[in-house]
């Protein structure tokens, strides 16, 4: 158990290496918790449609070209290069399983010349000022050392009139404040979700930080209803599937088992939040 805790301090890189291609889809490598709108659906499905729900969110019908920072194995970019099929894609990640993976994908499936998947940080980014229509990113800003710069790199490589559009974890507010069994959990779940400290906003600090980067039409809508309790349930089911279970690797089933039971407690610890963003069309 400690080995596992200190695995995923030590930040997402590592976490993601451990975790390999263990993941929970019967078709698809998506990473990501879903969006569930039934208690019959699928996780590939769920998963689709948190991707589309962030897509709608960038106004990706509106785009030419979208940066995705922190693509996973590329499923999201896959799914809006087929949508969106006048969207060209760039993406960025750290870390090289999924860069090599997701490239590798991209390239079967015939997408090559849309989607251009790059090994790279979301927070020093190679690219020159407005350049991107939308910036997106799927589960994985929580990750980052840190948010923040971020979401200036975000700013600056946006057009103007460009859009931020981001799926995230965030802390709840908590009336009076958090007591010390709240802010235990808190700190244990940050370990597990690789999240520094620093990230680690409420809503309304969130929403103050776009503010001061120069972020105008912020809205900051939580899912978590969708999101954390129909994921679990999933989790619990698959338990006792013979079949999706040897599919994990030991230490992915050990930890597997782990989060398969969290109690109402920690679910209410933190929210789930889908954020987006407008880059003024003119700014100082």
């Amino acid at each position: 158990m400690k080995n596992v805790f200190l695995l995923f301090r030590r930040g997402a890189n590592s976490t993601y290496d451990f975790i390999g291609e263990d993941v929970w889809g019967d078709e698809s490598l998506y990473l990501n918790l879903g969006y569930w709108t039934g208690s019959s659906m699928s996780y590939d499905q769920a998963a689709q449609n948190l991707a589309d729900y962030l897509g709608c969110s960038a106004q990706l019908h509106n785009a030419k070209e979208v940066l995705d920072a922190g693509y996973g194995f590329g499923d999201q970019d896959m799914f809006w290069a087929k949508k969106y099929p006048k969207l060209k894609i760039k993406g960025v990640n750290v870390t090289q399983l999924h860069v090599h993976r997701a490239r590798a994908r991209v390239e079967a499936a015939g997408l090559s010349d849309r989607v251009d998947l790059m090994q790279g940080s979301a927070t020093e980014l190679s690219f020159e000022h407005n350049r991107f229509d939308s910036v997106v990113s799927l589960e994985a800003a929580f990750h980052f050392v840190t948010r923040k710069d971020f979401l200036n790199e975000a700013f600056r490589v946006l057009k103007p009139g460009g859009r931020l559009a981001v799926a995230d974890v965030i802390p709840c507010k908590i009336p009076g404040g958090a007591n010390l069994m709240q802010k235990v959990r808190m700190r244990v779940l940050s370990a597990l979700l690789s999240t520094p400290n620093v990230n680690n906003h409420s809503s309304e600090e969130y929403r103050e930080q776009l503010e001061k980067i120069g972020f105008v039409d912020i809205k900051i809508e939580s899912i978590k209803a969708n999101v954390y309790k129909p994921f679990f349930s999933f989790v619990r089911n698959q338990k006792n599937n013979a079949q999706f279970m040897s599919r994990l690797s030991p230490r992915v089933r050990y930890f597997y088992k782990m989060i398969s039971s969290p109690s109402d407690k920690i679910l209410e610890t933190f929210d789930y939040v889908i954020v987006s963003a407008c880059k003024p069309e003119v700014f100082a």
